[in-house]
């Protein structure tokens, strides 16, 4: 790595930090493919206090909110019990009909209330139940409103790991992480992958299976994507930093986000939202699906940014294409060798480090 590509925060090198830190680890470890995220209370400690603000806050992306309008709709709406709900959203959907982003909320809220009726939260549900059952008709709908994206499930790993690990193979075998991917979210025209997920049954975050999938599968596909999107742009400065995937971690009734950029240098951060759950009692219904649809729309709408950003930078570069010669880059590295995965040891160290909020 040279030393001027670095992220520089404070005098210290974060690279050179993360290397250490790595080495330190005989098991598999984020910090071996520079990824940083900063619910690492470890790796925070090798951090001034100073420094590890400036790792909190430099170059950080901005996030949308819920829009005014939504947040006033949601107020309105009536909670004394679940068919009161129901009444008021179907009675509010025809004056919405030609409004996207109110019509798919009420939408969704009516189809959650659906199932909160079916009983669907007092059964012992599979995983793939709770996926097919809750996760995906919401992501499902969500996401078919907007024209430019597209959920896709069940498959191979995402591409931008498989290639990857084809380079990778290359070069000499490693153990894959993952087989097959629980969610991915791409756009419909370029196939450009934005968002990636994985879940559980169990409802307990710092379980071996969530901790692993969030901070190792989950954490080194976004960065695959992150590297993918950020070769496209031709490392644009003007943009690169700002280009965001995201992470979706379920973990039954549970959900987080996780936001991934290339804060600077050959870094790549990861920032994360509390679990937002789905409350089964009538009482905390409508609050748990606010919170749980808040995290859905930002997701939506920081994908969509992400996306206008690379066809804009797109766009620019081929324009300058024309008019100069093409300017040479350096690829951030997919990471350093790292030993033999020892899932026992990574799973235990990492619900250590990785609480959750």
């Amino acid at each position: 790595m040279k030393a001027e590509k670095k992220w520089k925060v404070k005098g210290t090198y974060v690279e050179d930090i993360l290397y250490e830190f790595g080495l330190q680890h005989k098991h598999e470890d984020a910090s071996h493919s520079f990824i940083l995220n900063v619910r690492d209370e470890l790796l925070a400690a090798k951090f001034s206090a100073d420094e590890w603000k400036a790792i909190l806050t430099d170059n950080s992306p901005k996030i949308p909110r819920l829009p005014d309008s939504i947040n006033k709709e949601l107020e309105l709406i009536k909670a004394e019990s679940m068919q009161s709900i129901r009444q008021f959203a179907a009675k509010k959907l025809p004056d919405v009909v030609n409004d996207d982003s109110l019509r798919t909320m009420y939408t969704c809220l009516l189809m959650m209330v659906d199932i909160k009726l079916s009983g669907f939260f007092d059964e012992e549900n599979l995983e793939d139940d709770i996926k097919s059952n809750l996760w995906w008709p919401l992501l499902d709908y969500v996401f078919l409103q907007t024209p430019e994206l597209l959920c896709r499930r069940g498959e191979s790993s995402c591409v931008a790991s498989a290639k990857r690990k084809r380079l990778q193979d290359l070069a000499g075998k490693r153990k894959s992480i993952g087989r097959k991917a629980d969610l991915r979210v791409i756009s419909r025209v370029d196939r450009l992958e934005l968002g990636y997920g994985e879940g559980s049954r169990t409802d307990d975050v710092d379980s071996a299976k969530n901790v692993y999938d969030s901070c190792m599968k989950t954490a080194k596909c976004l960065k695959d994507m992150l590297l993918c999107l950020l070769v496209d742009v031709k490392y644009d400065p003007d943009v690169a930093s700002q280009i965001v995937i995201v992470g979706f971690q379920f973990s039954k009734y549970k959900m987080k986000l996780l936001f991934m950029n290339n804060a600077g240098g050959y870094t790549c951060r990861i920032k994360e939202t509390k679990y937002m759950t789905f409350l089964a009692s009538d009482d905390s219904f409508l609050e748990s699906f606010v919170a749980i649809y808040k995290l859905l729309y930002v997701a939506k709408m920081t994908m969509l940014e992400t996306l206008r950003l690379v066809k804009q930078s797109k766009s620019k570069q081929e324009l300058l294409d024309d008019l100069f010669e093409e300017e040479e880059y350096e690829e951030i590295p997919s990471g350093m060798k790292t030993p033999v995965q020892d899932t026992t040891t990574t799973s235990s160290s990492m619900s250590k480090r990785h609480r959750s909020q």
